[in-house]
């Protein structure tokens, strides 16, 4: 009860805390009264967030037990600690590597999404799907520093969110790497939405992480843990479907060059990718290049929100519709 947690307040529990593929353990001591994800920042092991803990992106998902209801929501920063507790953890974050990182270039490749490429001191070792954590630190910045292009400029300014924003404390952010392992030796790629509140928000800010980065120009550092995940190819699949939107092709397309060009995989693979518009389709070129390389893959668009107006005859809606109607309603399997 209520009572008894704050008389216990001073105590502390242990947590059991093991790698999701069974490698490092490790057990350290929290107190309770706070959330599972805020002790585990604590303690030096932060969990993937893009909301800071706020119950909104469905990141920190880990396993836990024993003896714990079924939640609706299995993430840890909802999870407010009153006992031992064991912990699985994403592979890779209880024996993470910390990197310093230069800043290479920052190129936007949609209105709202650019592509951030960074050098390492030595190539990462990660299987494709992982994602890293960049540590956002304590900043204030403007929008009239930023060297943005005019159109999300114009974004920025229509939205009505502020045009300051920064953070007192550090922060982490997580990111999905875009390139494949060993695609460019040294050097990563990451795709990054900058994330702008609706219009008519103006009491929401922009997103902290996305926003600072690109305050970041060549030769500037960014300090980051990893690799992370779960989030990987079952080698022994006959068919792979990736279904994806916006930023969500980054993990996708690191996928699908590793298993087309290192383990020149034989698997069907087919690739569902969900925009806006047109402008907002990310890599065209590149996947249209694949399907004429490997006739066993192939991608396919839906747009949400182009205009009637627009020279755009492919399908338009939501992507998860048209796999379904198109593909998955008639599947053998």
């Amino acid at each position: 009860n209520v009572i008894g947690r704050w008389r216990s307040r001073k105590h502390t529990f242990a947590l059991a805390l093991s790698d999701s593929e069974g490698g490092a353990i490790r057990t350290v001591d929290a107190r309770p009264m706070q959330s599972l994800f805020t002790a585990m920042g604590k303690e030096g092991y932060p969990l993937p967030s893009t909301c800071g803990g706020g119950g909104t992106c469905g990141l920190c998902r880990v396993r836990i037990g024993p003896d714990l209801p079924i939640l609706p929501a299995d993430l840890a920063c909802q999870h407010q600690i009153t006992s031992p507790l064991s912990v699985t953890l994403p592979h890779g974050l209880l024996d993470a590597t910390d990197i310093e990182a230069d800043v290479v270039s920052s190129t936007f490749i949609t209105p709202d999404m650019y592509e951030l490429r960074l050098s390492l001191p030595e190539p990462l070792d990660f299987r494709a799907g992982s994602y890293v954590q960049v540590e956002i630190p304590p900043f204030t910045s403007s929008l009239d520093e930023l060297d943005l292009p005019d159109q999300v400029k114009a974004q920025w300014e229509r939205s009505g969110t502020a045009k300051t924003f920064g953070t007192d404390a550090p922060v982490f952010r997580t990111y999905s790497l875009a390139s494949a392992p060993g695609e460019f030796g040294s050097k990563i790629v990451l795709n990054i939405r900058l994330a702008l509140p609706k219009i008519g928000m103006t009491d929401v800010p922009v997103g902290v992480g996305s926003a600072f980065l690109l305050t970041r120009k060549s030769g500037d550092t960014v300090h980051l843990r990893g690799p992370f995940g779960d989030f990987h190819i079952d080698e022994d699949a006959d068919e792979i479907i990736f279904i994806g939107g916006g930023a969500g092709i980054a993990p996708i397309r690191s996928m699908i060059l590793d298993q087309l060009k290192v383990k020149r995989t034989s698997s069907r693979i087919s690739f569902w990718y969900g925009a806006r518009t047109q402008e907002h389709i990310a890599y065209q070129e590149d996947l249209d290049e694949l399907v004429a390389a490997y006739p066993n893959f192939s991608w396919h668009v839906a747009l949400s929100d182009a205009a009637e107006t627009d020279n755009w005859t492919g399908p338009r809606g939501l992507i998860h519709e048209l796999v379904r109607d198109q593909y998955i309603i008639s599947h053998p399997d």
